[in-house]
């Protein structure tokens, strides 16, 4: 049974850290193209899902499959 305790709360340590990192990641990528699209005054990700949101999904796709 301690086991398990102990499985559960480095899987919550490790969830704890890496959602926020991965959420600020996916911020910061689409603030940097949404910035970038105003400067070079095109359209910026808005067009691939709601708000750009998808726009990240869709480079790590692409990287991946590069």
């Amino acid at each position: 049974m301690e086991y398990i305790y102990i499985i559960y709360n480095e899987t919550y340590k490790i969830l704890l850290l890496l959602i926020p990192i991965l959420v600020s990641v996916a911020l910061i990528v689409w603030f940097d193209r949404r910035v970038w699209g105003f400067v070079q005054r095109r359209r910026g990700p808005n067009v691939v899902g709601p708000s750009g949101l998808f726009q990240t999904v869709a480079d790590a796709l692409k990287y991946i499959f590069k």
